[in-house]
């Protein structure tokens, strides 16, 4: 769930959500930690105290049965390092995800920067996604995908 600040997911949600995906989105549950929460387009949203939209619905799902991770960007280099809005509940929530959950950056491309020294409890991305191209880890997952179904 976007901030006004930040790239749009509201088509990516709905795409999935039309392709019968499931979709889960953040919920801060203290200030140390957040959870994915089931979200459906009927849901009701409302801000939490960071101004961040959050479904009412506490359905939760295990981080280690996540598939993909779509996740918000401040700033990122070519090594998949990334800056958040420096609470950390990201780089706590991915180190709980499975091995192979995709975890996918959003940004706009005038986000990057020459290089983010990461931190020990930094989480690094497999993929960066912005406006103008993408970064790719070197051996990012190349699955089978059928080109009619891709957006």
């Amino acid at each position: 769930m976007s901030l006004p600040y930040e790239v749009d997911t509201k088509r990516i949600i709905e795409y999935l959500i039309k392709k019968n995906k499931r979709v889960y989105v953040p919920k801060v549950v203290n200030s140390a930690e957040m959870v994915a929460c089931e979200y459906k387009r009927e849901d009701k949203l409302h801000r939490n105290k960071l101004g961040i939209l959050e479904p009412s619905n506490t359905y939760q799902i295990p981080p280690s049965q996540i598939d993909v991770c779509i996740v918000p960007i401040v700033a990122f280099d070519n090594n998949l390092n990334r800056v958040g809005f420096g609470k950390g509940y990201y780089d706590r929530f991915l180190k709980n995800v499975d091995p192979h959950c995709i975890k996918i950056g959003v940004a706009y491309h005038f986000q990057k920067i020459k290089r983010i020294k990461p931190e020990n409890h930094d989480v690094k991305l497999d993929i960066i996604v912005t406006d103008r191209f993408i970064i790719l880890q070197k051996n990012a997952y190349r699955g089978e995908y059928d080109e009619k179904n891709t957006p």
